[in-house]
Formats: structure tokens, C-alpha cells, sequence
């Protein structure tokens, strides 16, 4: 399973840094003025943007917007491809916001494919309470939810907003806006303006207004430019794994552009420690010192085998004991969210239920040998330790026994929680002793904590027929109920290739 290791750390990413980063776009493709226009019938604009990696193309966005008597129309499509090792992974979305012309949301839908079957989002927000439904495999979830709090955008209303401040001369722009892609949270969208400069437009340089933008939760600041009429022509920001950038073109560039290899994010996926971790699968407790070359280290949490021994400014000392994990908090004892179905860890489909069927103790068992069992069930059941899912849903999983990481941890944590065993992800770093050629490094992984005895204990579902060993990093923990925030994908993006190891100590387990 190592060729796996790092499938979850792609995902956030190239999915998840990018979501981020489009927040922006919420207000900054609408097209100008004249091309909306209130009479009859239906107008469409589309606006393409190509993404790059450090010149390397890394996919496509196209927005299109549309305006009937009554509604402002607006959708939004990418295609992202990176490489791994080799292996080629895709994801796709289309997100869609309908609003009345005073800017009222109506809808906002989502399609997702980052398995190999689509998973549907929608939001009515026409009744008190917004109806979310989420449709996969013919299986439709139904939830009321509460309005989203405070003052918030729907996207041609925030184009409109920004577009005033522009066009006022504004050198500080504020609103809120919620995206789809990270869930009914409206977040702030900070626009600072630093200047003027030109930008090619349609082969034409254009004089532009230069912003330094930022979202909040993400710790980055974006630079974008935009044209005297508002709309944004280009948007870049550095990141650990390279300088990320979108830029205006027409749709046959932009298609053309992907159809060449992706981008190969390996490097920016591993750390190579200062020391090794000898017989690190017979390890017991391992103490790390992590420093970060920039700026502060972020809080790291402590949780199953985790704890945080010291930290200051620029570093963090961990020690990873699995076998004397940490008891959990009153809040983690009582959350429902670890104990019920999602429409990721979607233990109630029937695939996932005659998993949960066949594993059902013929004799009673205690909680903590039938998670262990479940645990080396799921590494039977995958059959095919793939790279190339995005990131699958336990029902998919169980359908089509392929995956790495990301679907082992989704499946062991929906079986569990079909035993009645709360469950979680965890997410973070594992050392191995070969991945892609590397030797002795850490690499982004996804494992799986189950609430036992009140206390997060380790399982890991790559490991063949041995327990967990102490050669982690937990970064963060999720029960798979929401969808990232920004704010949750902020310590990835604050690691990633900026993170160095040093190897302090290693106990290994008693012979």
C-alpha cells in the first residue's frame, strides 16, 4: 500500500487549495455590464481559466452565467489532474447558484466525481429551513438545515457589490460569500488593493487593478488582477507544493492544455526526516521534533496515540504512542456525528450493510477485538490498492473493492460505526521505509480512529496482519459529516512543503 500513502494530502491539494482559492471567484468572473441584460429569455457568457502548478497545467475552470425575467443563473466547471508516481488522478465539479435578481438564494447544487460514480448536492433555500439532498448510487438523503448565519452573497450579488467598490475607488473590499464545494459556511473575503499593472487579455495588454485577497481560515494571500469593468483576469498564490495560478483564456486553450501529463506532485508529498526510524513496524513510541521553515508552526491536535510534549514559535515536539492513546474529550464522548451515517461514511446503504452483516461476531466479542477484526477485514476486502481514486465514498468502496488509503480509512470507519462503534478519520503523516523511490520518509497518509473505552485508538487498514506501529504525525481528525472549511484544510496547506522531521527517539516493543 505505500504507492497510497499520500492519496488524501492530493485531494486537499489540488481539490481542496483550489476550492479555497475559488472562493475568490464567487465575485470575480462575473462578466461586465453590458453582457447581462434583462430581457427575455436566456443569455449565456462563459468565462475559461486555466490552472498551473509552477507552469504546469493543472486543469481548467469555466463559468458561465445566465439571467432570466426572474433569476441570475450562475455555473461553475473544473477539471483537475495531477500525477502520483505516475498515476494519473481527476476530479471534476460543477457547482450551480440560482438567486432572484435582489440576490435571494433559491439553489445551489453540486456535482462531484472524485470516485467512480457522481455524488449530487442541492440546497432549496425557498422554505424556512434549507432542504439539502445528496443522491448517490439511487440512494437520496434528506436533511433540514439551518439558514446560513449572518449577511452572506450568493455570486452575481457579489459581483454587483464588487464592482461598486471598484468602480468607487475602494482600496478595501469586505463581503461574505458561501461555496459550494465547502458547504452552507459563509466565509469573509478580505480584497486589499496594492496598485495598478497590465495583464494580456485576448492577446491585448490591458491595464488591470492589482488586489491581495484573502479568505478566511485560508492562511495565504492570493494576488489577483482585475479589469477597469470588475472582473478578475488572474489570480495566483504560493503555496508549499508551487506557485499556483489561474489565468484568463479562451476554451479551446484551455481544453488543449490538458492534454498533456499533469503535473507530478511527489516531492511536495513526502518529508525526508533527519534520522531514520529503525524497524519502525515493531516501534511503540516515537518522539519527533517538527519544524516549519516559515512562519509559526501550526497547533497540531493531540488524540489517539498523539501527544504535544512542547512547542514554540517555529516548532512542535510529538510523541506517537498507539498503544496508550489518549482519552477522549466530553465533547468527542457525546457528538453524534462520530456514531451516524454521512453521505460519505454511508454505513446505511445496502452495500455497506451486508459488509456490516458479514462481519458480525458469531461469538460475542469485545469492542477492541472486533474493531482489530474489522480492521484486518477491510485490508482483505480492498483488492485492488489503487491510486487513482480521488476520494470514495464507503459505499462505493464496497462496491468496488478498489482504493488506498483514503478509501480504507472511509470504509473501516463506516463499519465500525455500523457495529455501533463510534469512528473518525484521522489525517496526517506516516514514515516509511520506501515510497516512489524515496527511502526512510514521511508521507501524507489517512487512517482511522475508533472511540473505545473512552479513548481514540489507532487502526490503520493498509497494514497487512500487523498492529499499528508509532511512526506517525497526526495533523487532523474528521467524522466526514461537513465538508472541508477552509479553515480545516488550514494546517495542510500551512505544512506542505515547509515541513521538516527530526527523529528524536524510538522505543520499540519488548521482545
Amino acid at each position: 500500500m505505500r504507492s497510497g500513502r499520500c492519496r488524501r494530502v492530493v485531494e486537499i491539494l489540488t481539490l481542496g487549495i483550489v476550492t479555497g482559492v475559488q472562493v475568490l471567484s464567487l465575485a470575480g468572473g462575473q462578466p461586465g455590464p453590458a453582457a447581462i441584460d434583462r430581457g427575455p429569455g436566456e443569455l449565456v457568457q462563459e468565462q475559461w481559466f486555466t490552472y498551473t502548478v509552477d507552469g504546469e497545467v493543472l486543469g481548467w475552470v469555466r463559468v458561465a452565467f445566465r439571467v432570466t425575467d426572474e433569476h441570475y443563473r450562475t455555473t461553475e466547471t473544473s477539471v483537475l489532474r495531477v500525477a502520483r508516481a505516475g498515476t494519473v488522478v481527476e476530479s471534476t465539479s460543477r457547482s450551480t447558484y440560482v438567486e432572484r435578481h435582489d440576490g435571494t438564494p433559491v439553489r445551489i447544487s453540486l456535482r462531484e466525481v472524485e470516485g467512480a460514480v457522481a455524488v449530487d448536492y442541492e440546497w432549496d433555500f425557498t422554505g424556512p429551513q434549507v432542504q439539502e439532498t445528496v443522491l448517490q448510487f439511487g440512494r437520496i438523503w434528506t436533511t433540514a438545515r439551518s439558514h446560513p448565519e449572518g449577511d452572506w452573497l450568493m455570486p452575481a450579488a457579489g459581483w454587483r457589490y464588487v464592482q461598486r467598490q471598484i468602480q468607487a475607488g475602494e482600496s478595501e473590499i469586505r463581503y461574505r460569500a458561501v461555496k459550494a464545494e465547502l458547504g452552507l459556511v459563509p466565509v469573509e473575503i478580505t480584497m486589499l488593493r496594492v496598485g495598478q499593472t497590465t495583464f494580456v487579455v485576448d492577446g491585448q495588454e490591458t491595464p488591470v487593478s492589482e488586489w491581495h485577497c484573502r479568505v478566511e481560515g485560508v492562511p495565504v494571500v492570493t494576488n489577483e488582477y482585475r479589469c477597469p469593468g470588475g472582473h478578475k483576469v488572474y489570480e495566483g498564490v504560493a503555496l508549499g507544493l508551487g506557485y499556483l495560478e489561474a489565468s484568463l483564456t479562451s476554451r479551446q486553450a484551455a481544453l488543449e492544455a490538458v492534454q498533456g501529463s499533469p503535473p507530478e506532485l511527489r516531492a511536495a508529498m513526502m518529508v525526508l526526516p533527519d534520522g531514520s526510524l529503525p524497524d519502525v513496524m515493531n516501534s511503540e513510541r516515537v518522539s519527533l521534533r517538527l519544524r516549519v521553515r516559515e512562519g509559526d508552526m501550526p497547533a497540531l491536535p493531540e488524540g489517539g496515540g498523539q501527544r504535544i510534549v512542547e512547542g514554540k514559535g517555529n516548532y512542535v515536539i510529538t510523541v506517537f504512542q498507539p498503544r496508550a492513546p489518549l482519552p477522549a474529550t466530553e465533547g468527542e464522548l457525546v457528538d453524534p456525528a462520530y456514531r451516524e451515517p454521512s453521505p460519505i461514511v454511508d454505513f446505511t446503504d445496502e452495500a455497506v450493510a451486508e459488509l456490516t452483516k458479514a462481519t458480525k461476531p458469531e461469538v460475542p466479542h469485545s469492542q477492541q477485538e472486533l474493531a482489530e477484526q474489522l480492521r484486518a477485514f477491510v485490508h482483505e476486502y480492498i483488492l485492488e490498492k489503487v491510486s487513482d481514486v480521488a476520494f470514495a465514498t464507503a459505499s462505493e468502496t464496497a462496491r468496488t473493492r478498489r482504493g488506498d488509503c483514503t478509501e480504507h480509512a472511509v470504509l473501516l470507519a463506516a463499519l465500525l460505526r455500523g457495529h455501533g462503534i463510534p469512528a473518525r478519520v484521522a489525517e496526517g503523516l506516516v514514515y516509511t521505509a520506501d515510497y516512489a523511490g524515496e527511502h526512510h520518509v514521511f508521507v501524507w497518509h489517512m487512517w482511522t480512529q475508533a472511540l473505545l473505552e473512552g479513548r481514540w485508538v489507532d487502526l490503520d487498514a493498509t497494514l497487512s496482519g500487523q498492529p499499528i506501529h508509532a511512526g506517525y504525525v497526526l495533523t487532523g481528525v474528521s467524522s466526514l459529516t461537513d465538508r472541508h472549511t477552509p479553515a480545516k484544510m488550514a494546517t495542510t496547506l500551512k505544512l506542505v512543503g515547509n515541513l521538516e522531521i527530526d527523529v528524536l527517539e524510538v522505543e520499540h516493543v519488548p521482545s
